[in-house]
């Protein structure tokens, strides 16, 4: 099964329209951003910068055991190096976070599934490793809620060196672009490489009456058969360096591992030129014991105003473990061993890391969804389990309600905690999506299972009670222009299964939700108005859309869409904002800031200020939902028989346009032979759509059924996939690029 990452772009036109009050033709239209946004292609480039961020090491300055001197964390793994020994711990994910009720899935991440330590046999135990290669970027720990244990600036390292550990041999440990751990033994002139020796402990890769085994295989490989997997040493590279008068070349030679008694391992070395130094590279590889990925996981992905990427989601946690029970606690609370929590990551356009800040207690937590105000802080929700998750002063609530809680945290643009707060009844919630608009108001969207959540809070909204089932949908609105706030939280649901999944706001602070839901008694407004169902269409779930009022107290529309199969929304938006004309040009001061490319939200404010008498902001408010289906036939219960499932999920796209004559504006469905979903949604200043997600489809459309080009029905609207050779960007293997473009 593979994966790749999917980036759709549909077109829209000169301009979006479809409601009543749309500016007559004569009136000009400037495209304003409400948010930052990229290209498809831009958005490609900054995923694969954070996936090829270097491996580094960090020292350990009490975010660990005070055993260990350095730590490094890859994709499933976690690396520590003490003075006499390197420990490997290994993660694996435990259950798919699709398949979870409401506050399971931070638990849920990761599981331990493998220990391997190594020491030197014979070495020199009083060697203190040292970081070489000091890169850019630091990384900030925030676990528990003791603000005096929280570590800051905590720098990064390319390498991390043991000098002499036996008489003129180094080891060196560092990590290569695509975030593999390699060591290198570096035998100076004169010195014997025959004195290396590395003994295995294999308990911790044991499990039960299933033992580890050591063993070298037929292509010269270290292979070590744990209980949950393989891990695997490559054939030992050993070269040397040739310089000459003119040039400056690796010289390879023969070199193998040999296996002695005890799980100890030497190696073997050809005829070299012992006036030279001499490199032994063995590489790690473990992606067969991981089976292709770990329990590391990106979440949320969003862009500043100056064009640096962050990504957040869940990473493995970073304890050392003992073999035994340790005899002293460690220096910040001992995280359970595999229990994930949050991370931000943040990433310079040019590609190099800015900071990465860790969010957890001891119990588990993830992180879901990420937003970026004017001031480009970051805005991250989830679900904790910890009654120590870090919270500051000033939080809505400080203390965990239930078994797990959702939960808000702002950091400025350095990575440091501003504001935390948890957000929760008596019992379960996720924090599943979040939103930040122009004027630092924060929404919040998500599930729960406490018939107390909202009672909790003297600011109700349009649900106040529960409505049954296994939980229900909650949306919450907060200011944080001056401190944070609680405007208003509601639940939305029904007597079954529900969640809100995706959520956005106008520039009237009125907030748009979608989710999932299996009750067919879930509150419909003004439905067909909205191009909605006012009933449930079968399945296991279907797609809910609603609009929230400003103070949260009205819904002014809300239905349905889905038919038998199951349905979900993953992603809303809404048009960009225009500036609307009628009395002559633009004030200069606004003009200069209309022009059609992206622009921060804080100038929104600044834009309505300068306008002349006569112009306003303006926005069709066209809303914009896509998820994914495993009945595209029925999706729109109206239009049945029309189009079939291609595989075992589709995406879908659909543009509503609440109040127009015809509120269903179009919708579409993309799919392969197997399960395609996308993960996000945004508009760029021409209105075209743009979607991230993911396929494990190998026929995903591309260039079908024309050489070089994918057509496709819209509402009679015919949709063209450019060819490779007018997308901007280069492409790469395991990431699809497909613009659309409307025609007729």
């Amino acid at each position: 099964m593979w994966a790749a990452i999917t980036t759709l772009a549909w077109g829209a036109g000169p301009a979006p329209g479809g409601r009543n009050e749309t500016p007559s033709a004569a009136a000009s239209q400037t495209a304003l951003s409400r948010s930052p946004s990229a290209t498809d292609a831009a958005r490609a480039r900054q995923l694969a910068s954070y996936s090829k961020l270097p491996l580094s090491f960090q020292p350990n300055q009490g975010q660990t055991d005070p055993k260990v001197k350095f730590t490094s964390q890859g994709r499933g793994y976690t690396f520590f190096l003490t003075p006499d020994e390197s420990v490997l711990s290994l993660y694996k994910p435990s259950q798919p976070s699709g398949s979870l009720l409401p506050g399971q899935r931070a638990k849920a991440e990761a599981e331990s599934s493998g220990v391997l330590r190594m020491k030197l046999a014979g070495a020199r135990t009083s060697v203190q490793p040292a970081g070489d290669n000091l890169l850019p970027g630091r990384i900030n720990y925030y676990v528990g809620n003791d603000s005096r244990k929280w570590l800051t600036k905590v720098p990064n390292y390319g390498r991390v060196t043991y000098r002499d550990v036996y008489p003129g041999v180094d080891l060196v440990y560092y990590g290569s672009s695509q975030q593999q751990l390699e060591y290198d033994f570096v035998v100076k002139p004169g010195a014997n490489p025959r004195t290396i020796g590395i003994a295995f402990d294999l308990q911790g890769m044991s499990q039960g009456s299933r033992k580890a085994s050591l063993a070298v295989d037929g292509n010269g490989d270290l292979v070590i058969q744990g209980a949950n997997g393989v891990l695997r040493f490559r054939q030992p590279q050993v070269y040397q360096t040739v310089r000459t008068a003119d040039s400056e070349g690796r010289h390879n030679l023969e070199g193998k591992f040999i296996l002695a008694r005890g799980n100890q391992v030497g190696f073997a070395v050809g005829k070299y030129d012992k006036r030279l130094p001499l490199i032994i590279d063995p590489t790690l590889s473990f992606s067969s014991y991981l089976g292709g990925s770990g329990p590391d996981s990106g979440s949320g992905i969003a862009v500043d105003s100056t064009g640096k990427v962050v990504v957040t989601g869940t990473t493995a946690s970073l304890d050392f473990p003992h073999p035994a029970p340790p005899a002293s606690p460690s220096a910040n609370p001992a995280i359970s061993p595999g229990m994930p929590r949050a991370f931000v990551t943040q990433i310079s356009a040019g590609g190099s890391l800015i900071f990465t800040s860790f969010l957890a207690g001891t119990q588990g937590d993830g992180a879901s969804g990420i937003a970026i105000d004017s001031s480009n802080n970051v805005y991250i929700t989830g679900t904790t389990h910890s009654d120590d998750f870090p919270v500051t002063s000033g939080a809505v609530s400080n203390g965990l309600q239930g078994s797990s809680d959702a939960f808000l945290s702002i950091l400025n643009s350095l990575g440091i905690i501003t504001y935390s707060t948890y957000l929760g009844g008596s019992g379960n919630e996720d924090g599943l999506a979040i939103y930040v608009d122009g004027s630092k108001n924060v929404y919040l969207g998500g599930d729960t299972t406490s018939t107390d959540l909202v009672s909790r809070f003297d600011a109700s909204g349009y649900q106040t009670s529960y409505g049954g089932g296994a939980s229900d949908g909650f949306v919450a609105k907060l200011s944080a222009a001056s401190g944070v706030s609680l405007v208003y939280i509601s639940y939305f649901g029904g007597s079954s299964t529900d969640a809100i999944t995706a959520v956005t706001a106008d520039t009237s602070g009125n907030a748009y939700v979608a989710g999932r839901t299996h009750s067919s008694d879930l509150m419909v407004e003004n439905s067909t108005t909205a191009g909605l169902f006012p009933s449930y269409g079968g399945g296991a779930f279907d797609v809910f859309v609603a609009k929230f009022a400003a103070n949260g107290l009205n819904v002014p529309f809300s239905g349905f869409l889905g038919g038998a199969g199951d349905d979900e929304a993953t992603g809303i938006a809404l048009d960009p904002l225009y500036v609307a004309n009628t009395t002559g040009p633009v004030a200069p001061a606004a003009a200069a800031q209309t022009t059609p490319r992206e622009l921060p939200l804080k100038t929104v404010p600044d834009v309505a200020a300068a306008l002349p008498t006569g112009a306003a902001l303006y926005s069709p408010f066209n809303v914009y939902v896509t998820g994914s289906t495993t009945n595209a036939n029925d999706f729109f219960q109206a239009h049945s028989g029309t189009v079939t499932n291609q595989g075992g999920k589709d995406v879908f796209l659909v543009k509503l346009s609440p109040s127009a004559t015809n509120p269903v504006a179009f919708y579409d469905f993309v799919g392969g032979s197997g399960d395609d979903e996308a993960n996000g949604i945004i508009l760029d200043l021409s209105g075209n759509t743009y979607l991230v997600g993911s396929t494990n489809s190998h026929n995903f459309p591309t260039n079908s059924p024309r050489p070089g080009h994918l057509w496709r029905r819209m509402r009679g609207r015919q949709l063209r996939c450019l060819p490779a050779s007018r997308q901007r960007g280069r492409l790469r293997p395991g990431v699809l690029h497909v613009s659309w473009r409307q025609r007729g």
